[in-house]
């Protein structure tokens, strides 16, 4: 295996100036079970830890958009595995495997136990799951990037183990993110899912924020004013929670768009400004997104800006 598969001594990645920040983490054991991946350093809020081209690819879904059968998956796992060069595949090999379906064979086994939505990363396979999770995952396609990349949510103590969530864990209370998370063949042991007082007021705002977000408040003129309180406040329960990342975001868009219904211009500069500061932090500031809503931002800014040097300027009769 080839040093870009070898787990010992990771170092940043190959471009110039390099995209990630591996050389900051380590794998070995995990109490969770397996590898997983910890922080061999202090790794502050928003660091881009790892930019990942995927190891092997394959569609999911069918021509009509539904999941394919395990049969046409795993045909089609093998397909694709069989085009990688000797180094891939023993890289694919490593990785676990698992699946509930014990018919459809070892390759299309390791996919399902590993797969991100596009694909499988080597490295990345490593993160364990976490209902509250301390890295965002993203793919990046802007023409500089073009990669799945993980960056940390909140800033991580060395020695700390770094998780994604396999699942959306802001839209579902503990029952229902138990049984997903039987897809992996796991009972999640994070701070949310074990039994004590502090935990179950944690899983408390989670199943919160779950029946919220299969119903959330109308932006619309008529119901803005009351959605804007319900939106503040999920916004101050997520991040209690510590779901600091695409839920707490989506919570201050919520605040955005009540803030246009009421036609609040300083508001909406408030509201669009503090989604950007997240979105910064967990996909970065050279992922498309972020750059179309901070030009947006950038000239609603400077149209307010003119609109009130109009404002102030004396009355005068038009030529």
């Amino acid at each position: 295996m080839t040093s870009n598969y070898a787990l010992k001594n990771l170092v940043a990645s190959g471009e110039t100036p390099p995209l990630d920040s591996r050389h900051l983490i380590v794998v070995r054991a995990s109490s969770k079970g397996g590898k997983g991946i910890f922080a061999k350093a202090d790794i502050p809020r928003g660091t881009r830890i790892i930019a990942e081209s995927p190891l092997l690819t394959v569609e999911v879904f069918n021509s009509v958009g539904k999941p394919k059968s395990d049969t046409r998956l795993s045909r089609d796992v093998l397909a694709a595995y069989n085009l990688l060069s000797g180094t891939k595949r023993r890289a694919y090999d490593s990785l676990h495997k698992y699946s509930r379906n014990s018919k459809i064979g070892d390759k299309a086994a390791v996919f399902v136990a590993n797969a991100y939505e596009d694909g499988v990363y080597w490295l990345a396979a490593r993160f364990n799951h976490s209902c509250i999770p301390n890295v965002h995952h993203i793919y990046n396609n802007g023409k500089k990037i073009r990669k799945r990349t993980f960056h940390a949510l909140r800033d991580i103590k060395k020695g700390e183990e770094l998780t994604v969530s396999y699942i959306h864990s802001e839209k579902s209370d503990r029952r229902a993110r138990e049984t997903e998370l039987e897809n992996w063949g796991f009972s999640c042991t994070c701070a949310a899912c074990t039994n004590d007082s502090a935990r179950n007021a944690l899983e408390w705002k989670i199943a919160k924020l779950a029946r919220f977000w299969k119903s959330p408040p109308r932006t619309g003129p008529a119901s803005a004013k009351k959605s804007l309180e319900r939106y503040e406040a999920m916004a101050v329960m997520s991040e209690s929670a510590g779901l600091v990342g695409n839920s707490l975001a989506k919570c201050y868009r919520g605040c955005g768009k009540c803030s246009i219904a009421l036609g609040d211009s300083n508001q909406v500069v408030k509201w669009l400004g503090k989604e950007l500061e997240v979105m910064k932090y967990y996909m970065g500031d050279d992922h498309p997104t972020f750059q179309e809503l901070s030009e947006l931002l950038k000239s609603f800014k400077e149209i307010l800006k003119t609109m009130e040097k109009r404002r102030k300027e004396p009355l005068s009769d038009t030529e």
